[in-house]
């Protein structure tokens, strides 16, 4: 019985953290308000420990989140250093390195 109680208290605030979002982006909301919505949704809501958020401006990454990280993360990346899993075949072979999504 308890674990049916969390799992339903989990959704339930799975539910309530995608309407806060939703109403923040039907309000045409700021960029910056959205990313504080999204990280405390994910803090808070959702108990994750750690995040890093970068944001796609042009051809760089910006960092906009990097919350419980313990080794310094980079404000910006080139968007050369990203890596699509998806286009790699075999990704025990390549010697490519960057981030990977």
């Amino acid at each position: 019985m308890i674990d049916e109680t969390y799992r339903y208290q989990r959704k339930e605030l799975e539910l309530k953290a995608l309407l806060e979002i939703t109403q923040a982006i039907n309000e045409n909301q700021s960029e910056g308000t959205l990313v504080n919505i999204f990280k405390f949704t994910c803090l808070v809501h959702l108990d994750i420990k750690s995040l890093i958020l970068y944001v796609l401006n042009k051809d760089v990454f910006e960092r906009k989140i990097s919350h419980g990280v313990k080794r310094k993360v980079p404000v910006t990346l080139d968007s050369e250093s990203i890596i699509d899993k998806k286009r790699i075949r075999s990704a025990s072979n390549s010697t490519q390195r960057g981030i990977y999504l």
